[in-house]
């Protein structure tokens, strides 16, 4: 059994083969934890569920999908529903026709071979319409008894894949871009608050985020966490008015939002 993210699937030859399809409308309905040896495609066509994974819970509604690598544990619940769901399961075999192999479209593909390069359990996606438009394609191409594919199936497949991958591709640049915004709302929060008492907490709910994430996305954009950030950015005010002003010394911490003048010549000398 391969993993989507198997190193083996782009370096040597491999066909994809459907083990189990359907549609189906789901009303208060509650699925056991369960793993297979199957990668999967949850599609929500209309209505709202939740998909648990990996200790996480997902509220996904129409237009959305994840991909689940095999073997990770997951479990369905829709309450109260409606919730209209298309779902693909496939493996990877060894070559059974002329088509394309996932070793050819990952190469021919940059945006396939970074998503199953990325190791990620499951890929929780907002989709355009053009992946649930060639699932719907690919299951008409598949032996309803063997899961085996014609040769559109297989164009059909890689249609959904490389969607699938893009829009990953997509949604990986879009966080980016939101986190430098989240820190950049941060960083001029501090500019103006600077000579105040600020906490982690109090920057935070400045940008609508959790600490602990806020946190995490300034370490990452800035190599810094938020608090050595806010002492830098203190004492570079500190220096600047010992420089420029005839503020007294003792004074100065007030000044950059220090109250102890002890705890900000400590600071200031290290």
């Amino acid at each position: 059994v391969l993993s989507l993210y198997d190193p083996e699937l782009r370096q040597h030859a491999y066909h994809p083969r459907a083990t189990a399809y359907y549609f189906r409308r789901w009303q208060r309905f509650v699925m056991d934890f369960h793993a297979h040896d199957a990668a999967e495609i949850m599609y929500v066509i209309s209505g709202t569920c939740r998909v648990e994974a990996e200790g996480a819970s997902h509220a996904m509604k129409s237009g959305q999908l994840i991909l689940l690598d095999a073997r990770v544990p997951h479990r369905l619940i829709v309450d109260p529903g409606p919730c209209r769901m298309l779902n693909v399961e496939f493996i990877f075999v060894e070559p059974y026709g002329p088509f394309p192999t996932v070793r050819d479209l990952c190469q021919g593909c940059p945006s396939l071979q970074a998503l199953l390069g990325s190791r990620r359990p499951y890929v929780l996606l907002k989709d355009r319409e053009i992946v649930y438009q060639a699932m719907r394609n690919l299951v008409m191409e598949l032996d309803p008894h063997r899961g085996s594919m014609s040769f559109l199936g297989h164009l059909y497949w890689a249609q959904v894949m490389i969607s699938i991958a893009r829009l990953a591709e997509e949604a990986e640049a879009e966080s980016g871009r939101q986190a430098q915004r989240y820190v950049q709302q941060a960083i001029e929060f501090i500019h103006e608050h600077y000579d105040s008492p600020l906490k982690v907490a109090d920057i935070a709910g400045a940008v609508n985020l959790h600490p602990n994430y806020l946190h995490r996305l300034f370490r990452a954009e800035m190599g810094v966490s938020l608090m050595t950030y806010v002492t830098r950015y203190r004492m570079e005010k500190a220096k600047m008015l010992l420089a420029n002003t005839g503020i007294p010394v003792t004074q100065i911490g007030a000044y950059v939002g220090i109250g102890s003048s002890q705890y900000f010549s400590a600071v200031f000398k290290r």
